[in-house]
């Protein structure tokens, strides 16, 4: 053996009864003290390189740590190789001795260093005699080499590789020396399989497998030593599939010549076994080398929880458990201390996540179904049950492993929607077509196909699933006693073929005793408080239905399920009129939305609507464009919808003035509703165009020909509007009496009860009381845009309530000061002033008695009365001095 002497003068070994000088000097074998040579299909990681000198520069210890494979003691001695400043030692078992150890660091720091450079103190320590008899001697002394190499003349790093062969209560005592000793010009790497030879000593892995691992540009240059080499889409590939774990990597580039001489001869490789998973599950060398270097190197213990717990190939502390037993949370944490193979992923559920490597994992997968299939398909069995419905893509390929396709149907059935709802169709699709041929003819399986199909955008072939659907779940409507069959008929009703006969079946078995599935009970729930508010027909029924939905998917975390509830929620208390309620609702669903990833979802498209609907009566015109572009910009299969959000659009522009604007977001109106259609849509436009042009004739053209077409309620209420203005107070009637007989919202209700106010006022009525009604529904919402299309009419009673007394002060102090619409042309106002009543008015501001105006004007005394009470009526004035006032504040008399 190639090995190095102690120098004369140091100390030799320590055997009980014998004295030092009484043996011959210890030798140490050379390999151990020098940087290991670089291999030859070695390539230069300068990345690499540069983390590990940051490393030794910013702190005295730094560690490496990584399972077999990783490739450690190659990265670091190429770092090393361009240094002249490091000492390495490389450990095996036999240094557990601390003597052993303590020998070996001697020796390499010798190694490192010329004669000359030894300063006093290091040569006083390895003077004869020093050297330790026990064990426990060997850590003392080691404190003073420590001290000694305070003295130290020029930078030196001390390599330490595989730390993994010194037990902890050798290692901690050692490394927890160095790091009190805050030497100037020494530091310290320490290379090892994993961390928990240094738990407690606070000391992270400055390096770790994730860098150790090979990139895809790295796997290019590296495959340059394996003719023929790789392109770089190859490398990529094999990059995912390795996730760059070097002798997985250089396994396979080993192996390719003969998967290439394969594919040559016609044989290639299934994509199931190419390329490195091919070597992972079979290659005997590489099975080799994990049983052995990597297994074989752990506590039984933590190798049995290893072998079980790959099952999965995403793990937590909770399957653990199920997956091993009641240890398997501690299994795991001693599993993660060693940094052994697992990714982490961060939190799901309420526990943190890791992902085992890929080709790790398939290994001992591998391995288990060959040594005891039994207990692999056990093992598989508690997994699906574990991720159940909620993690379709986890669950469904254990149970198919299992051989229990029956339990991936019942699965699928029961997260179907939950998937659905989360953007996860395509993912469906491909579960689905992983079932056997008989499981995925299941007439449940083939509706979830369809739906998939549909909202992947394969609508020929979701036709075709829809029709094969139907034919087979008619069969099963009397003996559905799980609810999984009218939960699949639900499904393809909300996604895909309109209303059926399943929210009957739906109802019966939410009524019955039946104990159904929660994600199946949930799944109904939604389905029936969704179709109660598309209908609009009992807002209340169906925000009972959504409350218990909401609450049974967030007990059973079906967080889509949940959302998806919410926002019929939110839209169901629009449709019963509770605007407050309504918008915080909406508020709180979009909010949600953002944090889950829905943000831009098109299934939010009616809910963003709706806010925007609320920001235009508040004539918050920027916010409500907001909404009204994201409303467009996600169409999704909701064309109606993205229309009226165009429609909303243009009508804020019209109102802003934005003639420009307005243009270009009704271009986006291209399908009408059959309450409103498409013309209708464009003469509301035309409409509103007129209107706020003061071209009254225009307008009345607009709403007759509105008229000739069923009508939703805000474009009903502007049609009666127009009509009032035009004096055709009859019309205005009818056309408001239509309302009474279907469900407005808040701000329609409020239009209407002005328009209605107005119209009773011309008559001789009284406004105020319809007024009022008014003010309770608009004022708490804020929905200012009925009172300020009206305001000219409006303002003498308004301010009259404003002098009166009213709770609603504050809203209607902003109204009276808010001009009714900037820049566009006056239309003059039904309560205005006449010059006779002006005249009246300017007898009113004198002494004089009723009999003298009238003598003045040449009227009768009734005809000035009737003048008068016109007056008092148009300014909201009680008595004279009153009307007088106002009239002196509205500009009608000089202040």
């Amino acid at each position: 053996m190639d090995a190095l002497e102690w120098p004369e003068g140091w100390a030799g070994p320590s055997v009980p009864g014998v004295t030092l000088l009484d043996v011959p000097r210890p030798v140490v074998p050379r390999y151990k003290v020098t940087v290991p040579r670089r291999g030859e299909a070695t390539i230069a990681r300068p990345r690499l390189s540069a983390m590990l000198d940051d490393a030794v520069a910013s702190r005295p210890v730094s560690h490496v740590a990584a399972p077999a494979g990783f490739g450690k003691s190659t990265a670091a001695a190429a770092w090393a190789a361009d240094r002249s400043d490091v000492a390495w030692l490389s450990l095996d078992p036999y240094d557990a001795d601390p003597r052993r150890l303590y020998r070996g660091v001697l020796a390499a720091i010798a190694t490192a260093l010329a004669d000359d450079e030894l300063p006093a103190p290091l040569a006083a320590v390895l003077r004869p005699g020093v050297h330790p008899r026990d064990p426990e001697d060997a850590i003392d002394l080691l404190d003073g080499v420590l001290e000694a190499l305070d003295d130290l003349r020029r930078p030196l790093v001390l390599v330490v590789d595989d730390v993994h062969h010194v037990p902890p209560g050798v290692a901690r005592p050692v490394v927890r020396a160095v790091l009190s000793a805050g030497l100037p010009t020494t530091n310290v790497l320490l290379l090892s399989r994993d961390a928990s030879h240094l738990d407690g000593l606070d000391l992270d892995a400055t390096v770790t497998g994730a860098d150790l691992g090979f990139t895809a540009e790295e796997i290019v240059t590296l495959s340059g030593s394996y003719p023929p080499g790789l392109t770089q889409a190859q490398a990529v590939s094999l990059h995912d599939e390795t996730r760059g774990w070097p002798a997985a990597v250089r396994m396979s580039l080993i192996d390719r010549p003969d998967r290439d001489a394969a594919e040559r001869r016609g044989t290639p490789a299934t994509p199931a076994t190419t390329p490195a998973r091919a070597v992972a599950a079979h290659d005997e060398a590489f099975g080799a080398y994990l049983h052995d270097e990597v297994l074989g190197a752990l506590p039984r213990a933590v190798a049995a929880f290893v072998r079980r717990a790959t099952t999965s190939t995403v793990i937590t502390a909770s399957l653990a458990i199920a997956l091993t037993g009641d240890d398997g949370a501690r299994l795991l944490a001693a599993t993660l201390r060693r940094g052994l193979f697992l990714t982490p992923l961060g939190r799901r559920d309420g526990e943190d996540v890791y992902r085992w490597h890929d080709l790790f994992a398939s290994w001992c997968r591998s391995r288990l179904e060959h040594e005891d299939p039994a207990l692999a398909r056990d093992l598989h069995g508690r997994a699906a049950r574990f991720w159940g419905a909620r993690h379709l893509p986890e669950s469904v390929p254990h149970a198919l492993a299992a051989g229990d396709s029956g339990a991936a149907v019942d699965l699928l059935v029961e997260g179907a929607l939950e998937a659905l709802l989360n953007g996860g169709a395509a993912e469906l699709l491909e579960l689905c077509e992983a079932l056997p041929p008989t499981a995925r003819d299941d007439a449940r399986v083939v509706a979830i196909r369809s739906v998939a199909a549909r909202m992947s955008g394969r609508r020929d072939e979701a036709a075709s699933l829809l029709e094969r659907a139907r034919a087979q779940l008619a069969d099963h409507d009397a003996g559905d006693a799980d609810g999984s069959h009218a939960l699949a008929v639900a499904m393809l009703e909300t996604f895909v073929a309109g209303p059926s006969s399943a929210p009957d079946a739906a109802e019966r078995l939410l009524a019955s005793p039946a104990a159904l599935h929660p994600a199946v009970r949930a799944g109904l729930l939604y389905h029936l408080g969704r179709r109660a508010t598309r209908r609009q027909q009992d807002p209340r029924g169906a925000l009972h239905l959504l409350d218990e939905a909401v609450s049974l998917a967030e007990r059973h975390g079906l967080d889509g399920v949940a959302l998806a509830s919410r926002a019929e929620r939110a839209s169901a208390l629009v449709d019963a009129a509770e605007p407050v309620l309504a918008e915080q609702a909406i508020t709180d669903v979009l909010e949600r939305a953002e944090i889950s990833g829905w943000a831009q979802d098109a299934r939010l498209a009616l809910l963003r609507l709706e806010a925007g609907v609320f920001a235009y009566w508040r004539d918050e015109f920027d916010v409500a464009q907001r909404h009204f572009t994201l409303v467009t910009r996600a169409r999704g299969d909701d064309e109606a919808v993205a229309s009226l959000g165009s429609l909303y659009g243009a009508l804020a522009s019209i109102a802003t003035g934005d003639a420009g604007g307005a243009a270009a977001a009704a271009q986006g109106i291209s399908q009408g509703l059959a309450s409103l259609p498409l013309e209708a849509m464009h003469a509301l436009l035309r409409l509103k165009t007129a209107e706020a042009a003061g071209d009254v004739a225009s307008a009345v053209r607009e709403a007759d020909l509105i008229g000739r077409s069923p009508c939703m309620p805000f474009a009903v209420v502007w049609q009666a509007e127009v009509f009032r203005v035009a004096g055709r107070a009859e019309r205005a009637r009818n056309v408001l009496a239509s309302l009474r007989a279907v469900p407005v919202r808040a701000h329609v209700r409020v239009a209407a009860e002005l328009t209605g106010a107005l119209l009773d006022a011309a008559d001789g009525g009284d406004p105020l009381p319809q007024i009022v009604a008014g003010l309770h529904v608009a004022a708490p919402s804020r929905f200012t845009r009925p009172y300020l299309e009206r305001l000219p009419d409006l303002r003498p009673y308004l301010e009259a309530l404003v002098h009166a007394g009213t709770d609603h002060r504050d809203f209607l102090t902003g109204l009276l000061g808010t001009p009714a619409a900037d820049g566009a042309p006056h239309r003059r106002s039904h309560w205005e002033l006449t010059d006779r009543e002006l005249e009246i008015l300017d007898g009113l501001r004198s002494s004089l008695t009723a009999a003298e105006i009238a003598r003045s004007l040449f009227v009768s005394v009734n005809t000035v009365k009737t003048h008068q009470r016109a007056v008092y009526r148009k300014l909201g004035a009680r008595n004279r001095r009153e009307a007088v006032r106002l009239a002196a504040s509205r500009g009608f008399l000089p202040a």
